[in-house]
């Protein structure tokens, strides 16, 4: 995954967790992600809390817990090319009730890895260590000079 606007700017050092990136007309850039909480990335810093097992499986279905990608970095990121954040909420309290109807579907399907997947990062987000986001961000406009 690149971090990428309407005009093209693209950022190699991003590698985000199911990252979407929705160009808006008007310089706007919207972005949803798990996000790991600071002590997520604290942990995942100090021999990981997932475990390469789990991570794996996380990994395989939703793309790897990034610790690089945390609320400050996409917001240092957007600054640098140009972009400021206007909005960033938090939507994991709205997620959690989605989690057993996808781990189901997973199930359903004959897909175990996935099920173990879903149910790790429900309880992540039930725990608090991840975050699922919505970040907009808005292009900068040049200061006007007297």
């Amino acid at each position: 995954f690149f971090f990428q606007a309407e005009d093209g700017i693209r950022d190699y050092k991003v590698t985000g967790v199911q990252t979407c990136a929705l160009p808006i007309s008007g310089g706007r850039l919207v972005l949803c992600d798990f996000v790991p909480s600071p002590a997520l990335r604290l942990l995942q810093r100090i021999g990981g809390l997932l475990g390469q097992t789990t991570d794996r499986r996380i990994a395989a279905t939703y793309g790897s817990i990034d610790c690089h990608c945390s609320r400050r970095g996409y917001q240092r990121l957007g600054r640098r090319h140009g972009l400021r954040l206007r909005v960033d909420e938090d939507i994991t309290a709205s997620t959690l009730p989605t989690y057993p109807v996808v781990e189901a579907l997973f199930r359903q399907a004959g897909w175990p890895e996935a099920v173990a997947a879903t149910r790790s990062i429900g309880d992540l987000s039930r725990w608090g260590l991840l975050r699922y986001r919505i970040l907009r961000f808005d292009r900068e406009e040049p200061t006007a000079r007297p």
